[in-house]
C-alpha cells in the first residue's frame, strides 16, 4: 500500500521538472518533432531572452542554424529578445539576426557553414566579407555581405550621397564606396537591407529623359541679357518650389490645365506650376557672335522657353522722335538735368546716364578768394609789392566734344545732339510733354550786363593821398546849395550813391566819401558818364587810357586788358666754336620768353532783384620798375604787379569808381646852356638840375547796365549807334517790341535806381 503513493509522487516530480526548468532556466529548448512524418507544421521555438548575455543568444542561434560561429573577443554585452508566442524556426533565426544587427553585432558568412561574429564599433570588412554582384546570391536573414552594383546611367558619387542619407536612418552608417571609373558602387550591409537597396537602385539607375537642343535666333534683343533674365526667372521658380526644378506630381481629382498638360507619359504626369516653371533641368548659353541662345532641355519645356524668348525679343514701339532745338543752353549741360527729372525716386539710373556732380564749379576761370602768404595787394597808403598772382586771361583752347550723347531712362531715350544743340526724345507722349515743359523753363535768354568802362590816370599832388581827395577838394570849391542828399549806400563799404545831375557841375561831389580812405566810390551817374569823363579830362590832371564797353551774360566773366609784352631771357646756352685742339671762341644762344606787362580788369556780374548788380572785380596792373637784374650776362627787367579785388553791389546804371593803385615816379632833369654846361668843373655854373616826383593813381570808372528785355538791349544798342555809327548793321536785329530808330520815336527812359 505504501509503494503506490511513492510511485505517484515520483511521477508527479518527473512531470513538474520540465516546467520548472522552463521557468527558471534562461535557455529554451527545441521541441521535438511531432510524431508522424506526414505533418506539415514547421518547427516551433520559444524566444525569451530578457536581458540575456549575447553569448547565450549566439549559442542558441548556433543550435537553430547548425552553423559554426567564430566569435570575436569584442563580442560582449546584453541583448533583449522576448517573444510571448512560439515562432517558427526560420522566423526565430531572422529575429535573432535582426536583434544582433540593431545592437551593432555583425554576422559575416564565410566558406561552408562558418559564420564570423564581429563586435560593436568594428568594421565588418575586417573579416572576410563576401562580395556579391547578383541579388539572387544574397544570403537569407541579416548576414553582412558586400554587394557590387554595376551602374548604367546614374552617377556613382551622386548615388553614394543618396544611399548614405537613406541608410543613416535605417541601418546606421554603412560603408559605401563609389567607383567612378568603372561606374560601380560597393555597399557593405546586411543582406535584408541590401535587398531594399537593390530595389532602390533599379528604380534610380534608369535612362535619362530625352532632351532637345536648339539654337534660337534673336532679331532685336541682346542674347546675353535675355539669357540673364531667363536664368533669373527659372532660378527663382526653382528656389520657391522644389530644388532643381523637380517634377511635381498631380494630385488626384485636380484636372491638368490644357495649356500646361503634358502628353508624354514618360514625364511622370508632371505639370508646370508657379513653383516649378520647367520640368527637370535646363541649360542656356548665349552665342554673342551670332546673337543666338543655345537651349538644352526636355522637349516638354521647349515650347514654353521659345515663347518666353520671343516675348523678350518683341519689337518695342517707340513714338516718333521729337527734336527740341535749344537757343540759350547747351544740350550737353541740360541732358543730366533731364535724366534726373525723369528718373523715379528710389530707382537706379539706367546705363549711359551722365551723372551730376553737385560740386562741379561753374565754367568761370578760377579766382583766389584771398592772396596767399607770398602775395601782396595794394594797401591803403598806396604802396605795392611784387606778387605771384596767376590770372588766366586767355580763353580755353580745349577741344569741345561734339559727339552725341544717348541716355536711357526707363522706356525713354534722350539724345543730346551737341552739333545742332538740340535734345531728341524717343518715348511716350507723357514723357515728351514733361521734357518740353522743363526745357521751356530752362531754355530762356540769360540776362546780359553791359559794362561801360573808363580807365585813366589821375595825377596827385603832395597834399592828396588818394584820387578821391581830388574830388573832395573840387567839391569844396563848389556851392553847397547845389548838393543833393544821399540816395543809398553800397553793400560792402557803405559808400554813398549820388544824383547824376550834380556830376556835370561837380557840386557837393563825395561829401559822404571822406571815410573811404583810398577805397572805392559808387555814383548813380546814369547816362552822364561821358560828361563826367569830359569834365575830368578838361582839368588836365586826368588822362584817359581806354574806354572799352563789353557785354557779358549773367554770372559770366568779362575781361578787359591793355598792355604790352616784353622779351625776357630765360636761359643761355654756350658752345665752343672752331676746330682743333684750341677753341677759337664761344657761341651763345639765348632763349627768349615774352612776359605780359598789362592792365587787366576782370568782372563777374551777378544780377539780383530789382536789377541790382553784384560785381566781383579783380583789377591787376603790371609795370616796369626800371630796375634790372643781370643773370648770366643778360639783363632781366623787374616787373611789379599790383592788384585789387573787391565785391560790390550797386543799382543798375550806377557808376563805380575804383582807385588805390598809386605809382610814385622820381625823375631828375638837367637844363643848361648848350656846350657850356658840359665844361668840366664849370658846367654846373651854366646848368641847373631839377628833381621831381610824380604820383599817379589808376582810376577805373565802371557803369553796369542790365538788359533783361529786348527793350533794354535796344536802348543799349542805340547808345552804341551814336558812338560807333554802325546803325544799319545793328538795325538788322529782330526786336518786334522796340520802335525802329528811323521813326524818330523817343525811347522810354532808362531804369534808374529807386530812391530810398
Amino acid at each position: 500500500m505504501l509503494r503506490r503513493p511513492f510511485i505517484c509522487l515520483v511521477l508527479a516530480l518527473l512531470v513538474a521538472l520540465p516546467v520548472l526548468a522552463q521557468v527558471n532556466g534562461p535557455t529554451p529548448r527545441i521541441l521535438p518533432r511531432p510524431v508522424g512524418g506526414n505533418s506539415s507544421e514547421p518547427d516551433m521555438v520559444t524566444l525569451q531572452f530578457p536581458n540575456s548575455d549575447v553569448i547565450d543568444v549566439l549559442h542558441f542561434y548556433e543550435n537553430l542554424t547548425g552553423s559554426k560561429l567564430v566569435i570575436d573577443n569584442n563580442v560582449q554585452g546584453k541583448v533583449n529578445i522576448f517573444i510571448a508566442q512560439k515562432v517558427p524556426r526560420k522566423e526565430a533565426i531572422t529575429i535573432i539576426e535582426m536583434n544582433l544587427a540593431l545592437n551593432g553585432f555583425s554576422l559575416v558568412p564565410t566558406e561552408g557553414d562558418v559564420v564570423e561574429v564581429v563586435g560593436v564599433n568594428k568594421n565588418p570588412r575586417a573579416a572576410a566579407v563576401p562580395i556579391i554582384s547578383d541579388p539572387a546570391d544574397l544570403p537569407e536573414g541579416a548576414k553582412v555581405v558586400s554587394f557590387l552594383f554595376h551602374l548604367n546611367y546614374v552617377d556613382p558619387q551622386e548615388l553614394q550621397g543618396v544611399l548614405s542619407q537613406y541608410l543613416s536612418g535605417i541601418g546606421g552608417q554603412a560603408p559605401i564606396l563609389a567607383l567612378p571609373k568603372s561606374s560601380s558602387l560597393l555597399v557593405t550591409q546586411s543582406s535584408d537591407v541590401l535587398r531594399k537597396i537593390v530595389r532602390m537602385v533599379q528604380e534610380l539607375d534608369i535612362a535619362p529623359a530625352a532632351v532637345e537642343s536648339a539654337f534660337i535666333k534673336l532679331e532685336r534683343a541682346d542674347a546675353s541679357k535675355v539669357v540673364d533674365m531667363l536664368k533669373d526667372i527659372f532660378e527663382k521658380g526653382a528656389d520657391s518650389g522644389q530644388a532643381g526644378g523637380a517634377i511635381r506630381g498631380v494630385r488626384n481629382g485636380i484636372p491638368i490645365p490644357a495649356n500646361v498638360q503634358q502628353g508624354d507619359n514618360e514625364e511622370g504626369g508632371a505639370v508646370l506650376s508657379e513653383d516649378s516653371l520647367v520640368v527637370g533641368k535646363i541649360k542656356m548659353e548665349a552665342d554673342v557672335r551670332t546673337n543666338r541662345i543655345h537651349v538644352v532641355t526636355r522637349p516638354v519645356n521647349m515650347p514654353f522657353v521659345r515663347k518666353l524668348i520671343s516675348e523678350f525679343d518683341a519689337n518695342v514701339e517707340f513714338g516718333k522722335p521729337v527734336t527740341r532745338p535749344l537757343q540759350y543752353i547747351a544740350a550737353g549741360d541740360v541732358l543730366p538735368v533731364l535724366v534726373q527729372a525723369l528718373t523715379e525716386p528710389g530707382t537706379e539710373n539706367q546705363q549711359g546716364q551722365a551723372s551730376l556732380n553737385p560740386n562741379q564749379q561753374r565754367n568761370n576761370p578760377s579766382r583766389n578768394p584771398s592772396p596767399s602768404p607770398n602775395q601782396s595787394s595794394t594797401n591803403l597808403n598806396g604802396t605795392a609789392s611784387d606778387s605771384t598772382l596767376q590770372v588766366n586771361e586767355e580763353l580755353s583752347t580745349t577741344a569741345v566734344d561734339t559727339a552725341p550723347q544717348a541716355v536711357t531712362v526707363g522706356n525713354t531715350k534722350l539724345i543730346a545732339d551737341s552739333r545742332a544743340n538740340s535734345i531728341i526724345v524717343l518715348g511716350n507722349r507723357e514723357v515728351v510733354v514733361k521734357v518740353e515743359k522743363i526745357l521751356d523753363e530752362m531754355d530762356v535768354k540769360a540776362p546780359q550786363v553791359a559794362l561801360s568802362t573808363v580807365i585813366g590816370e589821375l595825377s596827385l599832388t603832395n597834399n592828396e593821398e588818394f584820387g578821391v581827395d581830388y574830388f573832395l577838394q573840387f567839391t569844396r570849391r563848389t556851392s553847397p546849395n547845389n548838393g543833393v542828399g544821399v540816395a543809398g549806400a553800397a553793400s560792402n563799404t557803405g559808400a554813398p550813391i549820388l544824383d547824376p545831375a550834380s556830376l556835370i557841375t561837380f557840386p557837393n561831389l563825395m561829401n559822404a566819401a571822406g571815410t573811404l580812405g583810398g577805397g572805392n566810390l559808387y555814383i548813380a551817374a546814369g547816362n552822364t558818364l561821358a560828361a563826367v569823363v569830359r569834365a575830368l579830362d578838361s582839368t588836365g590832371r586826368f588822362h584817359t587810357i581806354s574806354r572799352p564797353t563789353v557785354f557779358t551774360s549773367n554770372n559770366k566773366k568779362a575781361i578787359i586788358a591793355s598792355g604790352q609784352e616784353i622779351p625776357v631771357p630765360t636761359n643761355t646756352i654756350s658752345s665752343s666754336t672752331g676746330g682743333g685742339i684750341i677753341n677759337t671762341g664761344l657761341a651763345q644762344q639765348t632763349n627768349i620768353e615774352f612776359k605780359k606787362v598789362a592792365l587787366q580788369l576782370e568782372v563777374v556780374p551777378l544780377i539780383n532783384s530789382q536789377k541790382e548788380v553784384s560785381l566781383d572785380i579783380l583789377q591787376k596792373l603790371d609795370s616796369l620798375t626800371g630796375a634790372v637784374t643781370r643773370v648770366g650776362g643778360n639783363d632781366i627787367p623787374t616787373i611789379a604787379t599790383r592788384y585789387i579785388r573787391t565785391t560790390v553791389s550797386a543799382p543798375n546804371g550806377s557808376t563805380i569808381v575804383l582807385g588805390g593803385l598809386i605809382q610814385d615816379e622820381k625823375r631828375r632833369s638837367r637844363n643848361g646852356i648848350p656846350i657850356l654846361d658840359r665844361i668840366p668843373l664849370l658846367g654846373s655854373l651854366f646848368s641847373s638840375t631839377t628833381d621831381s616826383k610824380n604820383r599817379t593813381e589808376l582810376i577805373v570808372l565802371m557803369r553796369p547796365e542790365v538788359s533783361l528785355t529786348n527793350l533794354d538791349l535796344y536802348r543799349t544798342r542805340a547808345k552804341l549807334e551814336d558812338k560807333t555809327h554802325f546803325g544799319p548793321e545793328l538795325d538788322q536785329d529782330d526786336c518786334p517790341d522796340c520802335p525802329p530808330v528811323i521813326d524818330g520815336k523817343q525811347l522810354p527812359p532808362p531804369d534808374l535806381p529807386l530812391e530810398k
